[in-house]
């Protein structure tokens, strides 16, 4: 349907181009030089409509193709070479252009100052959008000073402070993702085109870390070294696992331990070496020793109370016996 349109706009505007040449050189012999300036101004009127058409449409389709911003490109486009053809009808029909175009030239400065923040979105839109650091659908995690986060310390692992989602939109002024968490975010392309874009979906293999902290009393480090591999080694999904010890202290070590993973596996591996970590922990752990319990104060004995009952009744009778003589 598109291929038909643009055949028949082509075909149309070289009707035009030929019209306007014959009528031209038969101007003084049709005897139609009175009117020759009205319909060059209706040929330029419709052929630069369907110029401006078929542009526009192309930009559409092309956007579509590529997944990014589709309406609001070739609206633009529209708007522009709308404005452009009308600077030239005008000057056709002996207008003054050059006063209409100092005034817009004015009203542009001033526009621009009021509005530097949608302007520079503007421009980074266009900018994003030919430069394509990414794509409808990619997963990304955008990094920029303007939006800073505050990571957590533990575990040991590098964290980059920065929305992590997948893109679902370029727009000319905004691009929109989608979080993990399914929440959706909108960032202003000034931003974007300032900031760090790790891109997760144009990358093979990623390495994915996990860190885990041992006892020192409980678990030997080449026992459950060998443990770990031997659980690993049974898994197809885990390849290329290191192990490395990154501190020690009197009372833990921590381990590093790290494997290949795609882009769409990097949870599920992560999870697994946590896993098969715990397991081997739990298998190799040394039982801990059962603490004694606290010895109870003694009590008396009941032979004890007894003679002390009996030597106190013995002082009474005493003391009574002698107040008696």
């Amino acid at each position: 349907m598109y291929k038909k349109r643009a055949i028949i706009g082509i075909i149309i505007i070289i009707i035009g181009l030929i019209i306007s040449k014959t009528i031209d050189l038969y101007s003084k012999i049709l005897d139609i030089s009175n009117y020759l300036e009205w319909i060059h101004i209706a040929l330029l009127l419709i052929i630069g409509i369907i110029v401006i058409q078929l542009i526009s449409n192309t930009i559409k389709r092309r956007t579509i193709k590529a997944k990014s911003e589709t309406k609001v490109l070739g609206d633009l486009f529209q708007v522009i070479a709308y404005t452009i053809l009308a600077i030239m009808l005008l000057n056709a029909l002996h207008v003054n252009v050059t006063g209409i175009l100092v005034g817009a030239g004015f009203l542009g400065i001033v526009v621009g100052l009021a509005a530097q923040n949608t302007v520079g979105n503007l421009i980074a839109g266009f900018e994003l959008i030919a430069s394509k650091p990414f794509s409808v659908g990619e997963k990304v995690t955008i990094s920029t000073w303007q939006y800073g986060l505050i990571g957590p310390t533990y575990q040991h692992d590098t964290i980059i402070p920065g929305f992590i989602g997948t893109v679902t939109k370029i727009g000319i002024m905004y691009t929109e993702m989608l979080g993990e968490d399914n929440t959706p975010i909108v960032i202003p392309n000034n931003i974007m085109n300032q900031a760090v874009v790790f891109n997760h979906k144009r990358v093979g293999t990623i390495r994915v870390k996990s860190h885990v902290e041992i006892d020192v009393k409980l678990v030997d480090y080449d026992i459950f070294k060998d443990k770990f591999i031997n659980l690993i080694n049974a898994d197809k999904k885990i390849v290329n696992s290191e192990l490395s010890v990154t501190d020690i202290n009197q009372l833990s070590y921590g381990i590093d331990i790290e494997a290949d993973a795609n882009v769409e596996d990097v949870k599920e591996i992560k999870e697994k070496l946590s896993a098969y970590a715990l397991k081997a922990i739990l298998t190799i752990a040394k039982p801990i020793p059962p603490t004694p319990p606290a010895a109870s104060p003694a009590t008396p004995s009941a032979t004890t109370s007894i003679t002390k009952t009996t030597s106190v009744k013995k002082s009474k009778a005493t003391k009574r016996k002698k107040q008696n003589k």
